[in-house]
Parts: structure tokens; C-alpha cells; sequence
């Protein structure tokens, strides 16, 4: 079951984004930062209404409303944040993102929130700390960079941005948000195999019946996944294993590569 509408970018205000670890992390790059820019500045109003986004699939996520409230709320405005609930981005998130970041630089940086299922991703301080918040980082130096060469009325770009972009807002209902996940990016090449073996291997289902204490949990695997990635960033210790030039968006990938060829994991073909 679905609910689809058209949402502009300022009926996203209040709302609370959970972005889960069996996705991949930001990797837009400054062309594709710098095109979205520069399709929002020459959208026409007048001539077409809107400027329409791809999807952002999304889920609610399931908590004690209530129990929140009196637990967190110390004001009214907490109370209305909280009432608007928390979503799972399935799908969409790279834009979601970066117009996070645009609204940063346009100084609205808590139009709404986005919470990130992995280690050192603050959208408010971004750094090179790992390799999604270094993506996060530089696309925050290419839009502040943008903005000031291409002088930019801030206010003007900021009214369009909000009120004329919007999202055709998908609201998956009561379906498995990895079925829908993986439905999603089946075909497409924005996904490499290892983060299909990410999104297969952090799925909810895996652990539901799992009673020994020791066994690793979700994050703790999502957290190891970065550690393996951002090692295999460094240069120093890539250059070991395979030349410099790798043209995988995650060097991950050629770890399974390896797996595969040589069968390790002992695979019938039939």
C-alpha cells in the first residue's frame, strides 16, 4: 500500500528524516551539486509552476508518540516536532541531502532534520572524518562556492527553493522497507554489489530471532562496513592490494570480487 502527492520543499518544515544503514552513503560528486543548483536557478515559474524532483520514498517509523513527548518535549515547538513523526528514507536521500545543505548555506539550516545511521555524519559541521561525510563536505564547499560566483539573491533563490521544488512524496504502508528498497534500485547503476550485500546483509529480518548477546547487532556491523571502506580510502594501504586506479565508487567492492572469484564462499551455480 502507497500514498503519492506532490510535497514543496517547505512542507518538509519539522519533519525528521532517519536515513538506515542499509543504505548507501552521500556520494553526490560537485557536477551533480552544481547541475541541481543551476536547474533551480533557471526554472521558470511562470512557465511550468513547479520544478518536480524525483521521488522521496519514505516510511514512518513506528514509536510511542506520547512516551516521546513527555520524555523529550520542554516546549511547544518540540511537541509539534514530535507530532510530525519520524520518516525512513528508502529512496531519495542524495537529494534530500543536498538540499539540506543548500538550505544551510541559504541560512535555514533546521528547516527539517535528517538523522544519519552511521558514525561521524553531522550535516551542521561537516568534515572529512569518512568518506560520507568528506562527500557531505565538499558538497557544502561547492554550493557556498556557487552561490558566491554566480551571485545569487539569497532570499529570491531561497523563496524559489522552498515553494516552487517539490518532491513526488511516495509513503510506502505497511511493506518491508527492504523489499521496497531493493525493488528500487534493482537495475539501476547508481548501487554497486557491495551495497546490495550491505542493504541484504543489515536486513531487519536477520535479527529478529537471534538470543545470543554476543552476537554482532546491526550497527555494530554498519560501523565495521565504514571502517573496512575508509581503510581501503587510504592510498598507502590500497596501493598494496590493487594500483591506484579503481573506477568502483567503493573500493569494498573489489574485496567481493575477490570472494567471488575464488568462490570462497563455496556457491553452487545452479
Amino acid at each position: 500500500m502507497s500514498n503519492i502527492e506532490l510535497k514543496a520543499i517547505k512542507d518538509l518544515a519539522g519533519m525528521s528524516f532517519y536515513i538506515p544503514n542499509y543504505q548507501r552513503g552521500y556520494r553526490w560528486g560537485v557536477q551533480q551539486v552544481k547541475d541541481l543548483l543551476k536547474d533551480i536557478k533557471e526554472f521558470n515559474e511562470e512557465e511550468a509552476g513547479f520544478y518536480c524532483i524525483q521521488p522521496l520514498v519514505v516510511s514512518k517509523r513506528e514509536y510511542d508518540i506520547l512516551k516521546r513527548i513527555k520524555e523529550e518535549a520542554q516546549d511547544l515547538a518540540t511537541v509539534e516536532h514530535l507530532l510530525k513523526g519520524s520518516w525512513e528514507v528508502i529512496d531519495g536521500q542524495q537529494r534530500l541531502t543536498t538540499i539540506y545543505i543548500i538550505l544551510k548555506c541559504l541560512d535555514a539550516p533546521d528547516y527539517y532534520s535528517i538523522e544519519y545511521d552511521t558514525k561521524n555524519i553531522d550535516l551542521n559541521n561537516p568534515n572529512d572524518d569518512n568518506i560520507d561525510s568528506s562527500h557531505i563536505n565538499l558538497a557544502y564547499k561547492t554550493v557556498r562556492a556557487w552561490l558566491d560566483e554566480e551571485d545569487i539573491d539569497r532570499s529570491s533563490y531561497k523563496d524559489k527553493l522552498l515553494n516552487s521544488v517539490k518532491f513526488i512524496w511516495y509513503e510506502s504502508i505497511g511493506e518491508n522497507v527492504i523489499d521496497v528498497f531493493t525493488r528500487l534500485n534493482i537495475g539501476k547503476i547508481s548501487l554497486t554489489n557491495s551495497e546490495l550485500i550491505k542493504a541484504l546483509m543489515l536486513n531487519s529480518s536477520n535479527f529478529e530471532n537471534v538470543n545470543n548477546i554476543n552476537a554482532p547487532k546491526p550497527q555494530e556491523i554498519s560501523s565495521e562496513w565504514d571502517n573496512i571502506e575508509y581503510t581501503l580510502q587510504d592510498d598507502a594501504f590500497w596501493l598494496f592490494m590493487h594500483r591506484k586506479e579503481y573506477h568502483q565508487p567503493t573500493r569494498i567492492d573489489y574485496i567481493f570480487d575477490i570472494i567471488c572469484k575464488h568462490n570462497a564462499l563455496q556457491l553452487s551455480s545452479k
